[in-house]
């Protein structure tokens, strides 16, 4: 015999039907009626270009090399740690620079804490730290982006001569059976970053691919 039963919870926003058999529970949902979302307002110009040049920023710092100095203890360091934690503020309390603030806290050691050389020191830091703010402030992002670039391409050119160390020393080890030695001096290494997926990357990934074997 078919008992049907209907059941109605207020506190949910769907409602449910079933019907019971002796073998089977049928169940049918009904959806409530949502209200539409709310379409935000076309962002301003101002706006606009800003989230240009962060995401022009950031699509080039995913591949530098690590390269940053610590921050400066002193009042332009103290600057600097707000300027981060007002980038924040702006995720947090949805402000129209929300769709950008998280991408634009991220890039900002980047763009302001590169090292200029291995032998830099402290005082150096400090004064270049301030007048990467300067630009900061007055909007120079791409200008920041360019001298980054620079720092990374000395960086390029005085690890050629690295690189050839480096596999030298990892293929002496290997040769010595120190496995665990080779992998942690490739481990070491902060010749890093992302190759762009380029076709010369797909290339040399499909040279490196091992061909799978042939079941029998």
């Amino acid at each position: 015999m078919k008992n049907e039963e209907q059941c109605a919870d207020q506190s949910s926003e769907f409602t449910f039907s079933y019907a019971t058999t002796a073998t089977s529970i049928v169940i049918k949902q009904i959806e409530a009626d949502l209200p539409k979302p709310v379409h935000e307002e076309p962002c301003d110009p101002e706006l606009i270009s800003f989230c240009e040049h962060i995401n022009t920023v950031y699509e080039e710092i995913v591949h530098w090399r690590k390269n940053l100095f610590e921050v400066p203890t002193c009042a332009v360091g103290k600057k600097f740690v707000k300027l981060l934690s007002s980038w924040l503020q702006h995720f947090n309390a949805k402000t129209k620079y929300r769709c950008i603030a998280l991408k634009t806290f991220n890039i900002l050691p980047a763009l302001l804490l590169q090292k200029p050389s291995a032998k830099s020191k402290r005082a150096d830091h400090k004064q270049l730290l301030s007048k990467r703010l300067g630009l900061w402030e007055n909007g120079d992002i791409l200008e920041l982006l360019r001298m980054g670039k620079n720092v990374q391409k000395r960086l390029q050119n005085s690890s050629r001569k690295k690189t050839q160390d480096l596999a030298r020393s990892f293929a002496n080890k290997m040769f010595e059976g120190k496995v665990t030695a080779a992998v942690r001096i490739l481990c070491d290494d902060n010749n890093n970053g992302v190759l762009p997926l380029s076709e010369e990357t797909m290339m040399q990934l499909k040279k490196k691919k091992v061909p799978t074997a042939t079941l029998r």
